[in-house]
């Protein structure tokens, strides 16, 4: 059974305008678009759907995201870390640990700060998200503490 709420719901939404019945709008999010016409359908029974932003001309340009050669200059990579069994703390203290050590040693050899064109980020900047401020604020005891025993 699917949708059984949320159809529930779109009926109880619905007013009647000159005689015919008007449903709300729905504005969903997604992580994918495959087959959004039938999932639509299945939870809404909506035949009209419109995916936002629509895909571009260029499947390599989706207007908010680009791909791009990792042969270019400043092309982004990105890394998963998976360490079961581990501490998550321990984890993360050690990663961004070697990522501050790469980043450092990137800025120096690009010529450090006497390169007027130097690509490196000369603040070393690093940035980590998490799931809730509790979590924040341990991650953040933990570097502070780092950083003092240092």
């Amino acid at each position: 059974m699917v949708g059984l709420y949320e159809s529930a719901l779109d009926e109880l939404s619905a007013i009647e305008v000159d005689g015919k019945m008007v449903h709300p709008k729905i504005i969903a999010s997604t992580a994918t678009v495959r087959r959004a016409q039938s999932q639509i359908r299945a939870l809404f029974n909506r035949r009209d759907v419109d995916v936002f932003p629509p895909p571009g001309p260029d499947i390599r340009d989706s207007f908010f995201a680009r791909t791009h050669s990792t042969n270019d200059s400043n092309a982004r990579q990105y890394v998963g870390i998976a360490a079961q069994g581990r501490s998550p703390k321990v984890i993360m203290l050690r990663v961004y640990l070697a990522l501050q050590g790469a980043a450092q040693k990137a800025y120096y050899e690009a010529g450090g700060p006497k390169a007027e064109s130097n690509p490196a980020d000369p603040y070393m900047t690093l940035l980590g998200y998490f799931n809730s401020l509790r979590e924040l604020g341990g991650a953040r005891r933990l570097i502070e503490d780092e950083v003092r025993t240092q």
